[in-house]
């Protein structure tokens, strides 16, 4: 099994109504939202389960960080 991790620097109110609008694009890249967490540092993480790595590579390289500056990183469970 493989997720996606991602983290952007956002408010989560704006980031997650952003996030929103990319219902069909991660369902077409094969990606479903696992879980979502905020932290004290300002941080929005994001856990996605991954059906294709190519096509959640190819969603990844053009919503990186639904506009802000974002991390990512593949983990597969052990």
């Amino acid at each position: 099994m493989q997720q996606l991790l991602i983290e952007a620097k956002a408010d989560y109110p704006s980031w997650k109504a952003e996030f929103d609008t990319q219902a069909e694009s991660l369902a077409d890249a094969g990606l479903s939202v696992l879980q979502i967490w905020t932290d004290d540092q300002g941080a929005v993480l994001a856990l996605l389960q991954v059906g294709n790595r190519a096509k959640a590579e190819a969603w990844l390289a053009t919503r990186a960080g639904l506009g802000h500056a974002v991390q990512a990183r593949f983990l597969k469970t052990v």
